[in-house]
Order: C-alpha cells, then sequence, then structure tokens
C-alpha cells in the first residue's frame, strides 16, 4: 500500500516528549526512548545526511515509527521521503508521525525483499524494532541482553526489562523489491538510501536491478554479521562503486551488529 501522509489522527497510542518541543506517537515508550537516544543524541545518521540538499530523495528502509525519517527532515527540511515499514499498527503511528510534523513523504506498508509478493514476518509486539522475516528469538534476546549490559543495566534488572519483549506474532504482509518502487514511481534518484531491517538487508540489496544502482548515491545500513554476511555486504556495495565504511556503538560492542556507511566514489 502506497499512500501521501494524511492528517496525524491516532488513537490508543500514547504521545510521548522526547525533547523540549519535540512530542512523537509510540507505541512502546522505552523503545522509543532507546531509538531516540541511537538517532537523535548519538547520532548514527550524522554522516549519513551530511550533504543532504532540499528536494533531495531518501529511501527510509524499516522506517519503524519515523523516527530517522524525522532526524533528517530536522536537519534537512525540504527532503522527500519514501518510507517502507510492514507492521500495520507501527505503519499507522508513523504516519501520524510524519503528518504531525508536514514531512514530504510517501508511505508503502510493505517488507522490503528481492521478491514482491507476500511474507510471513515475526512480530514483537512490545519490541517492533527487532521484528523480522528471520527473527530468532533467542539470538534477538542475546542482543539485547548484551546492549543493556553495556549500558549498565544489572543481570536482574535485565531479565526484568526483556519480560515479553520476544513474545511473537506472526503477520502475513506485502513484499516490495526497490527496483519495482522507483520504476512505479519514476523516481530518477536516491540522494541516501537508508537501511535498517534486522538480518534482511542482502535480501533489500538483491531487489535492485543493475540499471538502478547508479541512481544511488549513498547507503546507511546495519548489518547483521552472521555467516561472513558483513564482508559481503561490502564486497556487493564495492562491485557497485562505493566506498565503505564500517563503524559499531559501543553499546553494540560484543553483538553482531555494524553499521555500513556507502558513499559513491
Amino acid at each position: 500500500m502506497n499512500e501521501r501522509v494524511p492528517g496525524a489522527e491516532v488513537s490508543a497510542v500514547a504521545m510521548i516528549a522526547l525533547a523540549p518541543g519535540f512530542e512523537v506517537f509510540c507505541r512502546n515508550v522505552g523503545e522509543t526512548h532507546a531509538l531516540y537516544h541511537e538517532i537523535f543524541v548519538e547520532k548514527c545518521y550524522e554522516k549519513a545526511c551530511a550533504g543532504l540538499s532540499s528536494s533531495d530523495v531518501v529511501f527510509d528502509v524499516g522506517a519503524n515509527i519515523g523516527l530517522t525519517t524525522l532526524f533528517l527532515h530536522r536537519r534537512c527540511p525540504g527532503l522527500q521521503f519514501h518510507c517502507f515499514e510492514p507492521i500495520p499498527d507501527v505503519a499507522r503511528v508513523m504516519r501520524a508521525n510524519l503528518g504531525r510534523f508536514g514531512v514530504d513523504a510517501k508511505i508503502v506498508q510493505a517488507a522490503v525483499s528481492d521478491q514482491a509478493g507476500t511474507v510471513r514476518f515475526q512480530c514483537y509486539p512490545n519490541n517492533t524494532v527487532m521484528s523480522s522475516i528471520f527473527a530468532d528469538k533467542n539470538e534477538d534476546r542475546a542482543i539485547s541482553e548484551r546492549y543493556l549490559a553495556n549500558c549498565g543495566v544489572d543481570e536482574d534488572s535485565i531479565r526484568y526489562l526483556l519480560e515479553g519483549k520476544f513474545d511473537a506474532v506472526e503477520i502475513e504482509c506485502e513484499s516490495v523489491r526497490l527496483s519495482d518502487v522507483i520504476v512505479r514511481e519514476g523516481v530518477d534518484r536516491i540522494d541516501l538510501l537508508k537501511i535498517d531491517v534486522e538480518k534482511s538487508e542482502a535480501h533489500v540489496l538483491a531487489g535492485i536491478d543493475d540499471e538502478h544502482w547508479p541512481l544511488i548515491r549513498r547507503v546507511a545500513l546495519e548489518v547483521h554479521d552472521v555467516h561472513g554476511a558483513l564482508n559481503a555486504t561490502i564486497d556487493k556495495l564495492a562491485s557497485r562503486g562505493f566506498s565503505c565504511e564500517v563503524s559499531r556503538s559501543p553499546l553494540l560492542e560484543g553483538t553482531t551488529l555494524y553499521d555500513v556507511l556507502a558513499l559513491r566514489k
């Protein structure tokens, strides 16, 4: 489903203040504060947005409730967004947040993969940011445990904080290929392609046809380095004309998660 952002009317969700004058809709308060810290405090997309100009085109793949889009919108007003989020309740909150702040965005309520159709998606209602086609509750919980331990949280508190966070429900959702969206929407450039899709990043990249890679100026993605995924991703991007920089938040030390920023040479 692809639609323009309508007005921000949401029921059965909370509105919380993340900073003075910055209130957003959310479903999970703790999750939203953690996302805000990563995006607005640690500024994990600071380098990715350097050099963006008004009217540039951004694809936000794995947009969740829209905080990355809001960060980029606040840093560079006038950006044009295509935001992808498969979980209906989460997409509804994102739609409201982007409408509330007047963001120029098209929302695609779908998973992004290498095939168009439908997929079975494992959703963690109490931890939506880690939901995935390839969710594994034991692996995902281990990442969260390490993250909290790196934050200085003790073991008893970690057990309490993660109670119920990985109770999953399976949903069926539409899947789309990025190249199909590029053709359908008449996109002639992507100045930033942001990907945060919890182990599906290789499938997202595989859904870009050869003729569309030259349209992409930069890529910022999270990689789960399982079975050599990090090196494979770097090699894939290098073969498409990008130079890559790899980093990782200190709070994710000891996990399989890395951030890759790829800039066209």
